[in-house]
C-alpha cells in the first residue's frame, strides 16, 4: 500500500512538473500575441514591461496577458464559477434568456453633466434657430436586471437629468423596445429589429418624413458574428448573425466619409468587407468615424437630418436615409466640435438635429471631445 501511494504521488508530481514545463516553455519561445480578439483589446508587450519604470509591477500583467492558452482557461474558469460555484456572473457578465448582458450599476453623475453640456454648447453654438431633440438608447441591462435581482445604475436619475437640463426635446423610446431588439452577443441593437424605432423618433421630429415599414427592406445576413460580449464573457455560447436592411434605394445612396487624411472618400452604406474586422458590426456605415454624409436621390422629401451619435446610430442611420434627402453622421468621440462650422456649411432652418446617445455614452461623458476655444 506504501508503494502504491508513492508511485501515485511520484506520478502526479512527474504529470504537474511537465504541465508546469510545457507553459514555461511554450511562454518562453511563443512570440506575443499583439490583441486579443475575444476580449478586443490590446495585449501587454514585453517591450512596455522593459521600458517601464518598475518593470517588476508590469511582468504580472504582462505574463498573465501573454500565458499559453489563455482562452481556454478563461474558458475554464468561467464555466467553473458559473455551474460549478454557481455564481450569477463572470467578469460583471450574466446570461438572460439566451443574451449576455452586462452589469451597469453605477450612475456617474459627473460625466452625466459633462455631456449634457457639451451637447447645451453645441446646440447654442449652431442649432438656435433649428428644433433639436435627445434621446437615450438604454442599454440591455435596463430591461433585463429587475427581473434578475441584478444592481442597476439610478436610471430614472439619468433620465431626469437629462430631461431637466439638455436643451432639447427629449424623446423617450424605451417602450419602443425590448431586449430581443439587441444581438445576444453584443451591447448593440440588431439592425433588423428598430425600424419601429426610427419610424417613432421620425414621427415626433417631422410629420412629413416617411421611412419604409419592415416589409419593404429586404433582409440580408452575414455570419457568424461574435459581438464583444462572447469573448468578454468567456462562456462557449451560440453566436449572433448581423442582419441588415437594403432597399430599392440602397445602392443608390451616396455615403462620403472623412479618411485619415482628412479626404472626403465615398463608401456604400454597407462596407461588407469590414465584417473581418475585430468588430464585425463595423459593416454599419464603415464603423467608427467622425463625420459621415448620406444622401438620397430617391428621398421624397428634402429634408435633412443632422444625428449626433455613437456605434449604436451606426445601424439607424441607413434606415433614415430612406426618408430624409441628406444624413449628417457625427461622433463627438473622434472630432472637435470646433470642425462642424467647416463641414456642415449653413444648416436649413427646418433641418431636424438629434443626439441619439447610449446610456453607456452619457455615463462615460469624457469620452466626448470639448470645443478646443
Amino acid at each position: 500500500m506504501k508503494n502504491k501511494n508513492v508511485i501515485k504521488n511520484v506520478l502526479t508530481f512527474a504529470v504537474f512538473s511537465v504541465v508546469v514545463l510545457s507553459l514555461s516553455v511554450s511562454f518562453l519561445i511563443l512570440p506575443d500575441e499583439k490583441t486579443s480578439k475575444a476580449e478586443r483589446r490590446p495585449l501587454k508587450a514585453f517591450e512596455e514591461v522593459t521600458q517601464a519604470e518598475n518593470p517588476f509591477n508590469e511582468f504580472e500583467e504582462y505574463f498573465l496577458d501573454q500565458f499559453p492558452m489563455r482562452d481556454g482557461f478563461r474558458t475554464i474558469k468561467a464555466v467553473v464559477n458559473t455551474s460549478l460555484f454557481n455564481k450569477n456572473d463572470n467578469n460583471k457578465l450574466y446570461v438572460h434568456n439566451g443574451s449576455i448582458i452586462k452589469i451597469e450599476d453605477k450612475l456617474d453623475e459627473k460625466q452625466t453633466f459633462y455631456t449634457v453640456e457639451l451637447v447645451n454648447s453645441v446646440v447654442d453654438k449652431y442649432f438656435k434657430d433649428n428644433q433639436v431633440y435627445f434621446s437615450i438608447i438604454p442599454d440591455k441591462h435596463f430591461y433585463a436586471s429587475a427581473e434578475n435581482g441584478y444592481p442597476s445604475m439610478d436610471y430614472n436619475k439619468l433620465y431626469s437629468i437629462i430631461r431637466e437640463n439638455v436643451n432639447a426635446q427629449f424623446i423617450d423610446i424605451t417602450t419602443e423596445l425590448e431586449l430581443d431588439d439587441y444581438y445576444t452577443t453584443d451591447s448593440h441593437w440588431s439592425q433588423d429589429k428598430i425600424v419601429d424605432v426610427a419610424q417613432f423618433l421620425c414621427s415626433k421630429m417631422s410629420e412629413e418624413i416617411e421611412l419604409y415599414a419592415d416589409e419593404e427592406f429586404k433582409v440580408e445576413s452575414l455570419e457568424p458574428f461574435y459581438g464583444v460580449y462572447h469573448g468578454q464573457s468567456a462562456l462557449n455560447l451560440p453566436s449572433d448573425k448581423i442582419n441588415y436592411l437594403t432597399s430599392e434605394n440602397t445602392d443608390s445612396m451616396k455615403m462620403t466619409v472623412i479618411n485619415d487624411k482628412g479626404i472626403p472618400e465615398v463608401c456604400p452604406v454597407y462596407t461588407l468587407d469590414k465584417f473581418s474586422n475585430v468588430d464585425s458590426y463595423d459593416v454599419f456605415t464603415a464603423g467608427a468615424q467622425p463625420y459621415i454624409t448620406i444622401e438620397n436621390p430617391n428621398a421624397k422629401s428634402d429634408k435633412q437630418l443632422i444625428l449626433f451619435r455613437d456605434s449604436f446610430g451606426s445601424s439607424i442611420a441607413p434606415i433614415f436615409a430612406e426618408g430624409y434627402k441628406k444624413v449628417i453622421m457625427v461622433d463627438l468621440r473622434y472630432m472637435f466640435p470646433d470642425a462642424l462650422a467647416g463641414l456642415m456649411g449653413r444648416v436649413p432652418e427646418d433641418a431636424d438635429i438629434l443626439f441619439l446617445y447610449s446610456t453607456g455614452l452619457i455615463n462615460g461623458g469624457g469620452t466626448l471631445r470639448q470645443f478646443m476655444s
